[in-house]
């Protein structure tokens, strides 16, 4: 009864903690995959001398815009986002492109369909990094210092200040193996979100490339 009463917060609180991760890595690749994008198509359009295309694009990079788009899965939002965006801010009528635009809309709609395969990352990696694994690597921590210690101060005779040198050492590894195992959790999500991001960007850099 004890342990349900702790170890039922503790869950509340990993599956919380993996969300925010999780909300926070798909944030960061999306932008970063959509500059990708952009500077993809900008290369392009450079090879190709389109002016008004390189115009477009410098205007859809800028942060303001992004930070509008990133997250947004729906293309008719997103179409008067960057419309309202271009009247307030530029000559639309001269470098307006509906084709690039509606390619740059369903590129931003589809990886953020994508992601929202990874939103289920946040039970499955709490379960596997920190309450299958976790326990088994923090008690065998605990048993190897433990034991160190132990057998060190069984073995030799040591002073005061050694043993409190010994206490200390043995502490700090517990902190760190405690800290190691902490962040195993959203390194594993970061690499699962930033795998599904780069995976869908390099499928649409090389239909680029084959049209």
């Amino acid at each position: 009864m004890i342990f349900r009463c702790i170890i039922k917060p503790f869950k509340r609180w990993a599956f919380n903690r993996a969300k925010l991760y999780t909300y926070y890595y798909i944030q960061i690749y999306n932008k970063k995959y959509i500059i990708k994008y952009l500077n993809k198509r900008k290369k392009i359009a450079k090879l190709k001398s389109d002016k008004n295309l390189i115009l477009l694009i410098d205007k859809l990079a800028h942060n303001d815009l992004l930070i509008k788009l990133e997250n947004d899965d729906n293309l008719d939002n997103i179409f008067k986002k960057i419309n309202n965006y271009l009247i307030n801010n530029t000559n639309i009528l001269d470098i307006y492109n509906y084709e690039f635009i509606l390619d740059f809309g369903n590129y931003i709609v589809n990886l953020n369909n994508i992601n929202k395969k990874d939103l289920g990352l946040d039970h499955s990696k709490v379960r596997e990094y920190w309450l299958k694994r976790g326990p088994r690597i923090f008690i065998t921590s605990i048993v190897l210092l433990t034991s160190n210690y132990i057998l060190y101060v069984y073995l030799k005779k040591i002073d005061f200040k050694t043993n409190i040198y010994l206490i200390s050492i043995n502490l700090i590894a517990l902190l760190l193996s405690i800290y190691m195992l902490y962040y195993r959790l959203p390194d594993s999500i970061e690499s699962a979100i930033a795998r599904t991001t780069h995976d869908y960007y390099v499928k649409n850099k090389n239909e680029l490339y084959n049209n």
